[in-house]
C-alpha cells in the first residue's frame, strides 16, 4: 500500500494536474483573446497576469498557499464571451487548487473529471471521430462544471483529435439565459454537429429552441443527470446521450456516514467516495427509467453504492442537516435519498431535518451566500452532523467552522478539487508510511519466528502424514480381506435363499396336499357315516324279516299241522276225500318247503347280520380313524401354516441382510477407494509439505529481505517529511 513507486505516482499525477491546469487556462485566454475582441481594460489584464505569474513562482517555490484576487469592474452585459470572465475563470482555478483544504468528513459523488472523460468517448463516438462541438458550461467559477468541460476536452484531445471544440460559453444554469444563447451560437457556428451542455436543468430549453429553429437533425446534444425532462428530450431524439448520477445514494450516504461517525466514530478510507457514473441513451434508457412510474430507476450496482448503518448503542436523539441546492429534476433525487436516510435512521432516533437554499435567483445558485447562513444556523442550534453540497469554494470556510465546532459534515454532488489537500493527505500517508514501517518491520521479524515454529510444525504433520499413510495401506489390507469376507457371505446367504425358496414352495404343496386330504377324509367321514346310518336301517329291517319269518315259520307249521289233519280227514272219507288227500299232501310238502326255504333264510339272514356287524364294526372303527386322521391332518396343516409364515419371515430377514451386506459391499468398496484416494493424497501432501518447507525457507530469506525493505521505507519516509515540510501549506 505504502510502496514508494506508487508515492512516485502520486507526485507525477499532481505535476500532470498542475501543468494541466495552466495549459487549460491559458489555452481558454488566448482562445478568446485571438478570437473575441477583449471588453476590460489591457492594463488590467496585464496587471492580473503579472499577479498570475507571481502565484505561479511562488507555487513553483513550494507555497501552496497563495492567492490571487480576481478582476474587479464592470462585466459587459452583451454576452457572456468576455475576457474579464475567463481571466477570473483562471484566477479562480488557481485558487481553488491553493485554497484552504476542506475539513469535511468525506465527499460522496461522482468525479466531475472522470464524467467529463466519459462524455468525451461518448462524443467522439457520436460524431465517429470527426465534427465541430460547442460547449455551454453553467458558470466558470462552479468548480464541477468545469472539470466536466475540462476532463472532456482533455479526453477529445487525446482519443479523438478530430474533433474541435468552436467555443465554451457560460449558461448559468438559467434558462431564459439559454433561450437566448442558442440561437446566437447556432448563427454563428453553423457548421457544429454537438452542443455539450454541463449542466442537466437547461437542456429542455436548448431542444425547445433547436426545435424551433428546425435543425433537430443536424445539432446533437449530450448532457448531464437523468431527469423526467431530459428522458423525454432523449426519447424524441433531440438528447443523444446522458452521464447520469446515482443521485439518490449520494445524499444518502452523506447522512449515513454522518450517523455512522457520530454513533461508532467510523472513519472512511479515502476522502473521496466516488460512485459510478453511467451512460444513458435512447438504447439503454430503460435499464435507468422507469416507463410506467416516469421515475429514476436503480440498477443493482447503484443499489449495492448506498451504505449501512452501524447498529445503535446510545439512544440520545441526533440530529442531521440535509442543505440541497434546490429540490428540481437532479435535484429531487436527492432529496429522496436524504428522505430515504430519514425514514432509515429514524428507527435509530435519528432525526434528518432538510434545507432548500435557493431563492429562484440561478446567478446565487449554490453561493455561499444561500449556503453559509443555513451552516451557521445548524451549527449554533446544535446539529450533530450537516451534509451539504458545494459549488463555490467559499463554502469551505464555512464547513471548516462547523468542523471546529465540534460538528462533522459530509460533502456530496460537488467539490472543488484542492492541491493543499492532496498534498496534505500525502503528508498524512507518508505518516502512515512511517508507522506501517516500524509495524512492518516488527512484523518481519515476527514472522521470520513464526516461519521457523511453522517449519518445525509443518514437519511433524509431514512424519504423521507418512505414519497416517502406513496405517491407510494396513487398514486398506483389512478392507479387501473384509470385502473377500462380504462376497463369501453374500455367496452363503445366496444357497441359503434358495434353499428357503425350495423349502417354502414343498411346504406350500404340503398345506395343499393336505387340505386335499382333509377333504377326501371329510368326504369319506360323512359317506361312512351315511353307510353307517343305511346299515342300522338294514339291521333294522332284518330284524323285521327275522320277525316275519318266525311268522312264516309259525304258519308253516300251522300249515303243516294242517296239511296233516287234511291228510287224516281224507283218510276217513274215503275215495271222496282222496283228491283232497292229494291236495293235503302237496300243501304239506309245501310247508315243509317253506319251513326249510325259512331256514335257509334265517341262517342267510344270520350270516348278513354277522356281515352286517362286522361291517358295522369296521366302519365305526373306521370312522374313528378317519376323525383322528383328520385331527392330525389339521394339526399338520397348522403346523406347515406356521412354518410358511416363518420361511415368509426368513425369507423377508435374509432379504434385509441381503441388502445390508450389498450396502457393507458398496460402503467397503467406497472405503477402500477412498483409503486408495487418501493414500494417493498423502503421498502428494508429504510432497507439498516438503516444497512448503523450501517455501518457507525462502519466505525466511524475504522475510529479512523484507525487514530490509522495512527500514529502507522508513528511511524514505523520512526523507519525503523533510521535503514536504519544506512546502508552505498554511497562510503567511
Amino acid at each position: 500500500m505504502f510502496f514508494i513507486p506508487g508515492l512516485g505516482n502520486v507526485f507525477f499525477k499532481i505535476g500532470i494536474l498542475i501543468i494541466n491546469t495552466l495549459l487549460w487556462g491559458a489555452i481558454m485566454f488566448l482562445h478568446q483573446k485571438y478570437l473575441i475582441r477583449p471588453r476590460c481594460k489591457k492594463k488590467q489584464i496585464e496587471e492580473k497576469l503579472e499577479d498570475i505569474s507571481s502565484a505561479l513562482a511562488a507555487f513553483g517555490a513550494g507555497n501552496l498557499a497563495v492567492y490571487v484576487d480576481p478582476l474587479t469592474g464592470e462585466r459587459d452585459k452583451t454576452g457572456d464571451n468576455n475576457l474579464q470572465a475567463l481571466a477570473n475563470s483562471i484566477v479562480a482555478e488557481i485558487n481553488d487548487i491553493t485554497a484552504v483544504p476542506s475539513q469535511r468528513l468525506c465527499f460522496t459523488g461522482n468525479n466531475s473529471y472522470q464524467e467529463g472523460q466519459i462524455m468525451g468517448k461518448q462524443i467522439g463516438k457520436l460524431l465517429n471521430g470527426k465534427g465541430e462541438i460547442l460547449v455551454i458550461i453553467t458558470l466558470f467559477s462552479q468548480t464541477n462544471h468545469v472539470l466536466r468541460c475540462k476532463g472532456c476536452q482533455n479526453t477529445l484531445r487525446d482519443y479523438f483529435p478530430d474533433i474541435h471544440v468552436l467555443e465554451i460559453v457560460e449558461g448559468h444554469g438559467d434558462r431564459e439565459k439559454v433561450k437566448q444563447l442558442i440561437p446566437e451560437l447556432v448563427r454563428n457556428y453553423p457548421q457544429a454537429d454537438l452542443v455539450y451542455m454541463t449542466d442537466g436543468f437547461t437542456p429542455v430549453t436548448a431542444c425547445k429552441e433547436l426545435g424551433k429553429l428546425g435543425i433537430k437533425s443536424k445539432f446533437k446534444i449530450v448532457t448531464h443527470d437523468i431527469h423526467k425532462e431530459n428522458i423525454s428530450c432523449l426519447k424524441r431524439g433531440f438528447i443523444k446521450a446522458i452521464i447520469g448520477q446515482n443521485a439518490i445514494a449520494q445524499t444518502y450516504n452523506s447522512l449515513v456516514h454522518l450517523y455512522n461517525k457520530i454513533e461508532s466514530g467510523w472513519k472512511p478510507i479515502s476522502h473521496k467516495l466516488n460512485l459510478t457514473p453511467i451512460v444513458c441513451t435512447g438504447e439503454n434508457y430503460r435499464e435507468y427509467w422507469d416507463e410506467i412510474t416516469q421515475e429514476r430507476k436503480l440498477t443493482e450496482h447503484e443499489r449495492s453504492e448506498f451504505a449501512v448503518p452501524v447498529p445503535r448503542k446510545t439512544r440520545e436523539l441526533i440530529k442531521l442537516g440535509l442543505i440541497l441546492p434546490g429540490d428540481q429534476n437532479i435535484f429531487s433525487l436527492s432529496k429522496k435519498g436524504g428522505e430515504d436516510a430519514a425514514k432509515v435512521l429514524s428507527a435509530l432516533n435519528v432525526q434528518v431535518d432538510v434545507v432548500i437554499a435557493f431563492e429562484d435567483n440561478w446567478d446565487e445558485f449554490g453561493q455561499v451566500e444561500l449556503f453559509g447562513p443555513s451552516i451557521k444556523k445548524m451549527v449554533s442550534e446544535g446539529y450533530h452532523g450537516i451534509a451539504t453540497c458545494v459549488f463555490d469554494p467559499r463554502i469551505i470556510p464555512e464547513i471548516n467552522n462547523a468542523v471546529t465546532a465540534g460538528i462533522p459534515v459530509t460533502t456530496y454532488i460537488a467539490e472543488p478539487l484542492n492541491f493543499r489537500e492532496l498534498i496534505l493527505n500525502v503528508t498524512d500517508n507518508i505518516e502512515t508510511l512511517s508507522n506501517k514501517s516500524h509495524d512492518l518491520a516488527a512484523a518481519a521479524e515476527e514472522s521470520a519466528r513464526a516461519n521457523s515454529q511453522i517449519t518445525n510444525a509443518i514437519t511433524k504433520i509431514r512424519d504423521g502424514i507418512e505414519i497416517q499413510d502406513s496405517k491407510s495401506v494396513a487398514t486398506n489390507r483389512i478392507f479387501e480381506q473384509l470385502y473377500k469376507s462380504i462376497i463369501n457371505v453374500n455367496e452363503i446367504i445366496k444357497k441359503f435363499t434358495d434353499s428357503i425358496l425350495t423349502i417354502t414352495r414343498e411346504s406350500q404343496s404340503g398345506v395343499i396336499s393336505i387340505s386335499e386330504s382333509n377333504q377326501a377324509a371329510e368326504a369319506l367321514q360323512a359317506s361312512i357315516a351315511e353307510i353307517n346310518n343305511s346299515i342300522n336301517k338294514l339291521d333294522e329291517r332284518l330284524t323285521h324279516i327275522s320277525t316275519i319269518i318266525k311268522t312264516i315259520e309259525d304258519f308253516a307249521a300251522n300249515t303243516n299241522v294242517l296239511a296233516i289233519n287234511a291228510s287224516i280227514q281224507a283218510v276217513r272219507a274215503g275215495t271222496a276225500g282222496r283228491s283232497f288227500a292229494v291236495v293235503a299232501e302237496e300243501v304239506r310238502e309245501l310247508a315243509g318247503q317253506s319251513s326249510s326255504a325259512v331256514e335257509n333264510i334265517r341262517l342267510v339272514i344270520n350270516d348278513i347280520l354277522k356281515s352286517m356287524n362286522y361291517v358295522k364294526q369296521e366302519s365305526m372303527g373306521n370312522l374313528s380313524q378317519v376323525s383322528n386322521n383328520l385331527q392330525m391332518a389339521s394339526s399338520a396343516k397348522t403346523s406347515f401354516d406356521n412354518i410358511s409364515r416363518l420361511l415368509v419371515n426368513s425369507k423377508e430377514q435374509i432379504e434385509i441382510i441381503k441388502n445390508s451386506m450389498t450396502e457393507i459391499n458398496d460402503t467397503s468398496r467406497l472405503v477402500n477407494s477412498t483409503m486408495d484416494e487418501v493414500s494417493e493424497l498423502n503421498r502428494g501432501n508429504v510432497a507439498n509439505i516438503q516444497e512448503i518447507v523450501e517455501s518457507i525457507k525462502e519466505i525466511e530469506v524475504q522475510g529479512k529481505d523484507l525487514a530490509d525493505t522495512a527500514a529502507g521505507l522508513l528511511e524514505m519516509a523520512k526523507n519525503q517529511d523533510l521535503l514536504l515540510s519544506q512546502l508552505t501549506l498554511e497562510e503567511q
